[in-house]
């Protein structure tokens, strides 16, 4: 489900269970990105990206159709 997939109204993707779980995490990560101080700060900061979209990605059930 993506906001302008056709068939779907902008207010129920954002009222999606999924999206909703992701503002969560959102807001700490954009501070995160506002603290980085040094090609280092960026560097961590990616790599823990990284590992989390790959702990998701492993535990992610995968959709219809992919």
């Amino acid at each position: 489900m993506k906001l302008f997939d056709l068939g779907f109204e902008p207010e129920e993707v954002i009222a999606h269970p999924r999206h909703q779980a992701a503002q969560v995490g959102l807001v700490p990560l954009i501070e995160r990105v506002r603290a980085c101080r040094s090609p280092q700060d960026g560097y961590e900061l990616q790599q823990d990206c990284f590992d989390i979209f790959s702990k998701w990605r492993n535990t992610a059930t995968p959709s219809a159709g992919r």
